[in-house]
């Protein structure tokens, strides 16, 4: 058990966006337009939405340092509290350096490693942002309890395999209604219920550049299957931790062109699965088999464009909605696929785009690639600048 959770807790700093749950001080609820200081357009093209989308990277939400950096590469540096896990606290905080360097992969390391300069300058990279997070704990009713007594799973039941039934399966695990069932199943888990917080703000400025909100419950699950036929006794263990939290909060990408805001609204959620194997359970030796990962991710993301109406010069902010769900499995099987063609094409995806009004209103679509960096293009269907007289009424900015 102490080995997954440690495998646990690294692959968690890895692959596990930073949020938490409630809306932020500030922050409007989703049915409210929020105006945002982005910079006053006069036309609105697909060539501006291009434009817009080169700051939303799924990719940088899912990495710890998400979407404030100012380049690509970037490292979190967390700095525990280590007496906050030993006193098993209703809440732990962390605090994250986010420091700016670049690694070449094109470089053979194993044969030209870092030089120690290179390490210095690793080590002594300047902090170009401050993430501040905090994680609550409940118990599945949502009484206030403590990462101890949701945490640990060091009290799972052990089997005992000298009590059988006459057909010398040990009772331990449920077998099925046929005449004989060789393979029984037993699951032990522990749900329970946490809100995280994560706040990114850039070096020197106060106002930060991301709030990420997520709310849910997490399990910690022991699956057991024991196989009682003769010859073939064995029991295989996973360890599985799963989160099922809805998302919200919002992040600000900085373009050369101006700032924009994208808010997670109502109906976005992080999926996370990671399952760990161990085979031959009841030897003093057991094999460690294979860990799994499952990933889902779904994004209903709202921005706004500041509009001048011509000739009339009034001002509007125009919100823009978007809804899609990255599976990561699918990206990756995708991708396999790809490679066993022999065929260079990034994974994509094509959602539908539209105008938030009281009465939506599709504008086209909007094709997701990733890759390196994510890439998005918007077609529209229609000219986003005819807009009805109800719509400017609607978004007119006093």
């Amino acid at each position: 058990m102490r080995i997954f959770k440690t495998l646990l807790a690294n692959m968690l700093l890895l692959c596990v966006v930073y949020s938490c749950s409630g809306s932020p001080e500030g922050l409007s609820p989703p049915d409210e337009i929020i105006i945002v200081d982005t910079p006053i357009v006069a036309t609105i093209t697909e060539d501006l939405f291009d434009a817009v989308f080169e700051g939303f990277s799924i990719t940088e939400i899912m990495n710890s340092n998400s979407s404030n950096t100012t380049t690509s590469n970037s490292e979190s540096r967390p700095s525990f509290n280590k007496s906050s896990f030993e006193e098993c606290n209703f809440e732990i905080t962390n605090t994250f350096g986010n420091t700016n360097f670049s690694f070449d992969i094109t470089r053979d390391y194993e044969n030209y490693p870092f030089t120690a300069y290179e390490i210095q300058s690793i080590i002594n990279a300047p902090v170009i942002s401050t993430t501040e997070s905090s994680t609550k704990y409940f118990l599945s009713d949502k009484t206030p309890s403590t990462y101890c007594a949701t945490e640990e799973l060091d009290e799972v039941p052990v089997p005992n395999y000298n009590i059988t039934d006459w057909l010398d399966r040990p009772t331990f695990f449920n077998y099925g209604d046929v005449p004989f069932d060789p393979i029984g199943t037993d699951r032990y888990s522990n749900i329970f219920y946490i809100e995280r917080k994560e706040t990114t703000t850039p070096t020197g400025l106060t106002s930060p550049s991301s709030v990420f909100n997520t709310a849910g419950t997490v399990e910690k699950r022991v699956d057991r299957e024991h196989n009682a036929a003769p010859f073939f006794g064995g029991t295989e263990r996973i360890d599985s931790h799963i989160e099922t939290l809805n998302l919200t909060g919002f992040f600000k990408s900085n373009q050369e062109f101006g700032r924009y805001t994208f808010e997670f609204l109502n109906g976005s959620f992080n999926y996370f699965k990671y399952s760990y194997f161990t085979d031959n359970e009841r030897d003093n030796a057991p094999t460690y088999g294979n860990t799994e990962m499952d990933i889902v991710s779904r994004y209903v993301v709202r921005f706004n464009i500041n509009f001048i109406r011509s000739p009339e010069g009034t001002r509007h902010s125009f919100p823009f909605t978007f809804d899609i769900t990255i599976d990561y499995k699918e990206i990756i099987k995708t991708l396999k696929e790809n490679a066993d063609n022999n065929v260079n094409v990034p994974y994509t995806k094509t959602i539908p785009f539209y105008l938030h009004a009281k009465n939506r209103r599709r504008l086209g679509t909007l094709t997701y690639k990733s890759g390196s960096e994510d890439t998005w293009t918007a077609t529209l269907t229609n000219n986003p600048t005819s807009f009805s007289d109800a719509e400017y009424e609607e978004f007119k900015v006093d």
